[in-house]
């Protein structure tokens, strides 16, 4: 499979491309639930590589498969291109434009309206219709909120996005934090994406209170109690 990626518009060939082939079909363990970008490869048959001067890059094929190709590069929109029949002989040429996409203003605050440092925001794609996304369809990207509550999110693949404040959860791996959530303390907010826009959304962080207290049993402190 030859690839060959080049800038909308300009028609200039980007070198340095991150190209993927997969597969289009999921293999035979679906995870119900949702994990971060840079994880999903590596549980995924495929096949990579980067462009050259010239914005090609030759990847082997999956021969009478029906793949997709999923490409991104420095300064423009990740694009996933679906439905690539790959023939059982021979050299399948795939030309990918990118664009230079949308930008998402998330202006993170607190419940009385003032701007929130160092909170952390993610996004990914409008989930399933279903309201989840497997392992392999969840797309996620991070960013922490600056001084004056603003994390910004340049270069998104024109659509709608989802964003939320992520929370940490006591004794919780990542995994399992990914996994469950879709919870009712999970929030997301929509944003509608346009190739040379830029659109500002709010997240708000509820306040959140402790409870403490010492478990007992017939007045004497209860060792070892789950609670």
């Amino acid at each position: 499979v030859r690839v060959t990626v080049t800038g909308r518009g300009s028609g200039e060939p980007l070198g340095g491309a991150w190209v993927m082939l997969r597969p289009a079909e999921d293999p035979g363990a679906q995870i119900f639930g949702e994990l971060p970008a840079d994880l999903a490869p590596a549980r995924r048959q495929n096949v990579q590589g980067r462009t050259d001067r010239e914005g090609v890059v030759e990847l082997t094929s999956f021969s009478g498969r029906t793949c997709e190709v999923e490409v991104s590069a420095r300064e423009y929109a990740r694009r996933l291109v679906e439905g690539v029949q790959l023939p059982a002989r021979g050299v399948t040429e795939i030309a990918v434009e990118l664009g230079r996409g949308g930008t998402v203003e998330v202006n993170v605050q607190g419940s009385a309206g003032e701007p929130l440092a160092g909170r952390e925001v993610r996004t990914r794609r409008q989930a399933a219709s279903d309201g989840g996304s497997s392992l392999f369809s969840a797309r996620w990207e991070r960013e922490d909120s600056d001084s004056t509550g603003l994390a910004r999110f340049a270069h998104l693949s024109p659509g709608v996005h989802e964003f939320r404040l992520e929370s940490s959860r006591a004794g919780a791996s990542s995994f399992v934090a990914f996994v469950d959530s879709e919870s009712a303390s999970d929030v997301w907010v929509q944003a509608n994406v346009v190739a040379g826009e830029t659109v500002s959304i709010v997240l708000r962080e509820e306040p959140r209170g402790a409870l403490s207290g010492v478990v007992t049993e017939e007045g004497l402190p209860l060792v070892g109690a789950l609670v």
